[in-house]
């Protein structure tokens, strides 16, 4: 998967992975493309379906998004350890 235009962040995913989460968080805008390189199989889940399964099954809705803000947040920290290593070799950020 790579985040960006130029300059862009690429990562390998690991089986059950998820991938397109952002309409889930009622985004409008795409910020990732991913690119099979080996063969997969990917599951697509309309928003609007999966609203309706948590709709009826709340507890399971509350899991999964509890679920996927920890995904978030691994990726989150694994993309700021990624930019301070870099800044660890090019010297010291500035902060201001």
């Amino acid at each position: 998967m790579s985040i960006g235009g130029e300059g862009r962040i690429s990562f390998t995913m690991s089986p059950g992975d998820a991938f397109g989460w952002s309409s889930l968080a009622e985004r409008d805008a795409y910020t990732a493309a991913a690119e099979c390189k080996l063969l997969s199989k990917l599951i697509k889940i309309e928003t609007e379906k999966l609203d309706k399964i948590f709709e009826k099954y709340p507890a399971t809705g509350l899991i999964f998004y509890k679920r996927l803000s920890g995904v978030i947040g691994e990726r989150l920290t694994r993309t700021y350890n990624t930019i301070l290593s870099a800044y660890k070799e090019e010297g010291q950020p500035s902060y201001g």
